[in-house]
């Protein structure tokens, strides 16, 4: 049994959800979830943490900022923008995410190496 690359991997669902995205019609905001969907498959097949997809939950926010207005607008009855909790989710992420948080340098262990003057 072959070992599936992370490129097939994500190039499969990829175009499965492409496939999908023209049986429904759905393409916007449908394929920011198809993105996402195709990243978190090319980490997930890589052996890789899924928390570490930054871009692909930013994909996934984008998407449901577009996909989810209309909806609670039609069940509330007030009309809904989420452009702003958009920006201030995706600068949240940006600041907090595993990648984009500076290294911290590593405490030494023995202290005597410092010489005092």
């Amino acid at each position: 049994m072959s070992i599936l690359k992370h490129s097939q991997a994500a190039g499969g669902v990829f175009c499965i959800g492409l496939g999908l995205l023209f049986v429904s019609g759905y393409w916007f905001p449908g394929i920011f979830f198809v993105i996402a969907a195709s990243k978190l498959a090319g980490a997930f097949a890589k052996g890789e943490r899924w928390q570490a997809q930054g871009s692909a939950f930013c994909m996934i926010a984008i998407g449901l900022a577009f996909a989810l207005p209309p909806v609670i607008s039609s069940l509330i009855g007030i009309k809904v923008s989420f452009v702003a909790l958009l920006f201030i989710g995706l600068g949240l992420l940006m600041l907090f995410s595993k990648d984009c948080r500076p290294q911290m340098p590593h405490k030494r262990k023995n202290e005597d190496e410092i010489i005092e003057v």
